[in-house]
């Protein structure tokens, strides 16, 4: 993310709200509420990855289309760094909770042969559950270097959004086209998932001025209020499911009413400039397994309630914290270099 996205983004109060809540539904997605108050919540939270795609989409667009890929090559570096650097982190959390070499070793093991291998490199796909939310920072690579390649051809990004159709055939909708269930790694992963997302926010930043024109941020609400219920009526009717077809409508509502309905962050919202929705989605599985080892050992007895709403809070003060620490670094590096 340049200079000028970054202002652009701290400058969107609609935007940053939506993207802490959309980490923040990314986090309870994976440590859950009990009962069935925690399954809405879950399925009510499939908007959040695709909302996620979309907005990379959408401030990807311009560096495609003023042919500025220096910038494009750029964020293929720093996220697959990022990639690396998150793989490497679970791997010493996981190494610090066995305190076990041979145990470490045996858990790793699981990952190391051939077929798991190849589902990473092509799916993104992690056997171990520890490491396994880390997909979507590799399928968020692999859509960089795919439109890396394929950004000069337009009439094929207006059409990429349809690979949704083969997500949901495969996902949600096997049952009505009577086929197998298919492992979530089928569709969980950059093509079926990733670059139709991604597409959708190169759209609608092309067709931006024409959004503006046909919705209004009332009919936005609207939509993604209805969209909600459609969601959990079809949770109902098929079950759990990683995505589901109002999901994606309320990622798309949600990202237009920010662009077309943005609000000025007013310094005392400050705060929320500081909070990177990037760190809270990489540390937030470190932070539950933790904070679950402290709750058992007090034997907390709310601890499958308190623990998703703990994971948050302590993911978005050590994010504030990073953010800040970034900042006074970069003054001093200021400071010096003057």
């Amino acid at each position: 993310m340049g200079e000028a996205e970054k202002k652009s983004n701290q400058k969107n109060l609609i935007l940053n709200v939506e993207k802490l809540i959309a980490a923040y539904m990314v986090v309870f997605i994976h440590v859950s509420f009990p009962g069935r108050f925690g399954t809405a919540i879950v399925c009510l939270a499939r908007f959040a990855v695709p909302f996620f795609f979309i907005v990379s989409g959408y401030f990807s667009y311009e560096k495609f289309n003023q042919d500025n890929i220096e910038k494009i090559d750029k964020k293929i570096r720093t996220t697959g760094l990022l990639y690396l650097e998150s793989i490497g982190f679970y791997l010493l959390i996981v190494l610090g909770v066995l305190r076990n070499s041979e145990q470490f070793i045996t858990w790793l093991s699981a990952e190391l042969n051939y077929k798991e291998i190849i589902k990473w490199l092509f799916f993104n796909k992690f056997n171990n559950i520890e490491l396994e939310h880390l997909w979507f920072i590799g399928a968020l690579l692999y859509c960089y270097i795919f439109f890396r390649f394929v950004y000069r051809h337009i009439k094929l990004i207006n059409i990429l959004p349809l690979l949704l159709i083969i997500n949901y055939i495969f996902g949600e909708g096997h049952q009505m086209f009577h086929l197998p269930a298919f492992p979530e790694y089928i569709t969980r992963n950059a093509w079926l998932c990733g670059i139709p997302c991604f597409a959708i926010g190169c759209i609608i930043r092309e067709k931006e001025k024409v959004c503006t024109k046909y919705f209004t941020g009332k009919e936005l609400l609207g939509i993604v209020a209805i969209a909600g219920v459609l969601t959990l009526g079809e949770s109902y009717l098929v079950g759990i499911a990683d995505l589901y077809i109002f999901s994606i409508v309320i990622a798309v509502s949600l990202f237009l009413y920010s662009v077309i309905c943005p609000r000025k962050q007013p310094k005392r919202w400050r705060g929320f400039a500081e909070i990177n929705t990037g760190t809270i989605y990489v540390t937030h599985q470190a932070i539950a397994i933790y904070l679950r080892v402290i709750l058992e050992k007090i034997s907390f007895k709310y601890e499958n309630v308190i623990l998703p709403i703990l994971t948050c809070f302590v993911a978005t003060i050590i994010s504030i914290a990073i953010q800040l620490s970034k900042e006074r670094i970069r003054k001093r590096i200021k400071e010096y270099e003057c």
